[in-house]
């Protein structure tokens, strides 16, 4: 569902800086070691679960 709306805010004319992803559900452990959350750089159980998609949108495994 994100990729979608995602694309129709876009489409919109919003900017990728005004979008905010809850990615909650890529969480397993909660500290980091098992890499599950890893969207590149980010892990978002210590970046944080709600990610700017101006940071993210350039990793093919967001969605």
């Amino acid at each position: 569902m994100f990729k979608f709306v995602v694309q129709k805010l876009l489409e919109m004319g919003v900017k990728p800086e005004q979008i905010y992803l809850s990615m909650n559900r890529r969480m397993s452990c909660g500290i980091g070691k098992c890499g599950r959350c890893n969207i590149g750089p980010f892990y978002l159980c210590k970046d944080g679960p709600d990610m700017n998609y101006a940071k993210i949108m350039g990793y093919p495994d967001v969605f």
